[in-house]
């Protein structure tokens, strides 16, 4: 997902650079909220540029507005006053009209960037490389999209203070191996916070037809999202499994093969996340490899680092999905025959 974030960036200068704005690096520490400026005639002027990567062809509006309000409070702080946001996802009409009118700053998002790359046929093929998505069917006049910004030089509105949710903090305070029930109800409020928009119907501690086997949390795949349309187009899984693993020690390939039994293909419920507090053991990993090759069922292992970190990228204005489709990828990517 970094390497991914910084191939956008680099991109996104390139256009820039090819419709001849100028890039400034900020001289200042290096997590300031955002990427850097761009100059323009006016020696006054200064414009902060965020890019956000997304590998979804449209973005949560609450992650994007997330975004936008970490974005300008961030900028506001170092008396800049103009702001241009860059995503990689396509903008609905109405949801841009609302964040420029809202926030009082630009987006380019997808479109925009191909009508702005298209006179230069390198930087056109590395945009659609990297955000791996076709031609628009219609691309808009870039002079269109430079005179926009070229002549707006209005202050950045709105003075939110955004909510980070400290989630890490009170997962790090419930000891592995006791207090079970308040981990697993603090590990589904953390899921519906990072994934309300992806996946509905959240059932807990669902008990199997046999009256034995208990499964944590399932729960459906909301359409149109770009990780979980893969899950349940390739894979079949329209139902998502949870299980929590409050567990002193890295589970093993018997909490492994234990969990797999709760998947199955007939069901559409052919995935199933292990979340746990240390991860897992080696034996472990080759189970999962074992119940991806013989039975097409995926099993993901996630500990608290991972938890932690889809927090951070929430509370950031990034998709938290994007972190778990790159685990997944990796996964696929090392198996071998």
């Amino acid at each position: 997902m970094v390497q991914k974030g910084s191939e956008f960036e680099q991109i996104c200068k390139k256009i820039l650079e090819l419709n001849h704005f100028t890039i400034q690096e900020f001289n200042g520490p290096a997590d300031i909220g955002f990427d850097f400026i761009l100059s323009t005639e006016d020696p006054r002027r200064k414009i902060a540029v965020e890019v956000k990567f997304y590998r979804s062809d449209f973005i949560s509006p609450k992650i994007l507005e997330t975004a936008v309000v970490s974005f300008i409070n961030s900028v506001k702080k170092h008396k800049i006053y103009e702001a241009i946001l860059i995503i990689s996802s396509k903008l609905p009409y109405e949801l841009r009209g609302w964040i420029e009118s809202e926030f009082n700053l630009s987006i380019f998002d997808r479109s925009d960037l191909f009508s702005l790359a298209a006179s230069n046929t390198n930087i056109l093929s590395r945009l659609k490389e990297i955000i791996e998505s076709d031609y628009p069917e219609v691309l808009k006049g870039e002079e269109e999209i430079i005179n926009k910004i070229k002549n707006k030089q209005n202050t950045l509105t709105g003075d939110i203070q955004l909510k980070h949710e400290n989630y890490c903090k009170e997962l790090k305070l419930i000891k592995p191996g006791i207090a079970f029930k308040k981990y697993e109800l603090l590990i589904e409020k953390i899921l519906k916070y990072l994934f309300s928009e992806s996946l509905n119907g959240w059932h807990r501690q669902n008990r199997t037809d046999d009256g034995i086997n208990i499964q944590d949390l399932i729960c459906r795949v909301t359409p149109g999202k770009y990780l979980w349309d893969f899950l349940a187009q390739e894979l079949g899984s329209r139902y998502i499994l949870f299980e929590f693993k409050n567990y002193t020690e890295e589970i093993t390939q018997a909490q492994i093969f234990t969990t797999e039994r709760y998947l199955l293909e007939k069901a559409k419920r052919t995935v199933g996340f292990i979340i746990t507090r240390k991860g897992i053991t080696k034996h472990g990993i080759v189970a999962t490899k074992g119940a991806i090759r013989e039975n097409g069922k995926l099993l993901i292992v996630l500990n608290d680092n991972d938890i932690c970190e889809m927090v951070k990228l929430r509370n950031n204005g990034f998709d938290p999905s994007d972190y778990l489709f790159e685990k997944i990828d990796n996964f696929f990517l090392s198996l071998s025959r």
